[in-house]
């Protein structure tokens, strides 16, 4: 789901560079069997995701239970696998389906289980990725309802840093960190500073500058290519210094302080529509250019710009699409 998303933002960001639409097309247009992963009713009462696949296709293993960050491929295949992915999406994106916790009065924050919470990274992917999550009014509660939970939790345990749980390394290994289970009080600045990316008319100022002053107060980490970034900070165990990272826990931060230099950066760009249709942008002729010569050369040698793995008809519509896509639409 991650790669299928980051690949259509690509095409997206750079839809006149022909290496970075084709390869982005094959990939989003290259996964197959959506609608086997998300059935469109639920299995023994689980309305879930499979998240493993067997390698001769289909799915495998266990189901999981909304809500989790599994809402990315579930929009996905909303777009592609027709009604069952749709239904399927309809009801992942439906807040009052799932269960829900609460740890400051009147605040639900919505998980997988009942009064349990998750790890705020689960909330925090569809806030910079789901366009229907971020117009949601329910979703936009519940990215708030975390906020007021976390700030309720720092206030009352009075940390060294404006702490929320997220999950990542902990001094016994990786955690899932939550609300519900924090060993060793370990604050994700990075997911602090994501909760600012709340949608528009939403004054998120307290979690940015919570990162702010204890960036400035040196609490980074030192990473192996020579940054010093925020990441993780213990409060019970203030020499812990994590030996390891996930790469889009890290990037959550980057991208909403990006939101926050440029506001509308995650609508604009991240929170967008995925594509509809493979494109093919292909120099089929060899000259350096891809326009109407390399149509009429695809009829006197095949080829198969679109990637499929056949020869056929499809190859000619893909590339047509690509050399008309500028011509306005009706």
């Amino acid at each position: 789901m991650k790669l299928v998303a980051a690949a259509s933002r690509a095409w997206s960001r750079w839809p006149d560079d022909p290496r970075i639409v084709r390869a982005a097309s094959r990939i989003v247009f290259g996964v197959r069997n959506w609608a086997n992963y998300t059935p469109s009713v639920p299995v023994n009462g689980v309305d879930g995701l499979y998240f493993n696949g067997q390698l001769a296709g289909g799915p495998a293993g266990i189901r999981s239970s909304p809500y989790n960050e599994g809402i990315i491929f579930v929009e996905q295949a909303g777009e592609y696998a027709g009604g069952a992915g749709a239904s399927a999406f309809s009801r992942w994106i439906d807040r009052s389906l799932w269960p829900t916790a609460t740890s400051l009065s009147g605040y639900p924050v919505t998980g997988d289980s009942a009064n349990n919470f998750q790890s705020a990274f689960l909330s925090l992917y569809p806030l910079l990725l789901t366009r229907d999550y971020r117009d949601s009014t329910a979703w936009r509660t519940q990215v708030q309802n975390l906020r007021w939970s976390h700030a309720a939790w720092s206030d009352d345990n009075a940390p060294q840093y404006y702490t929320v749980f997220s999950s990542g390394t902990t001094p016994g290994g990786y955690n899932a960190d939550s609300l519900s289970s924090h060993a060793d009080d370990i604050t994700t600045f990075t997911s602090l500073i994501a909760l600012s990316a709340a949608s528009a008319g939403v004054n998120t100022e307290a979690e940015l500058v919570a990162a702010y002053h204890a960036y400035r107060k040196g609490a980074r980490e030192a990473f192996k290519t020579g940054a010093s970034l925020l990441y993780r900070r213990s409060n019970t165990i203030r020499s812990f210094t994590p030996n390891s990272c996930g790469l889009p826990d890290v990037s959550l931060a980057g991208l909403a302080l990006a939101e926050a230099l440029q506001p509308g950066f995650i609508d604009s760009s991240l929170a967008i529509a995925y594509p509809d249709k493979p494109e093919c942008p292909l120099d089929v002729s060899g000259d350096g250019l891809i326009d109407a010569e390399d149509l009429y050369s695809l009829f006197v040698v095949p080829a198969d710009p679109s990637g499929d793995g056949a020869i056929d008809q499809g190859d000619v519509s893909c590339l047509l699409n690509w050399l008309r896509k500028d011509e306005p639409q009706r």
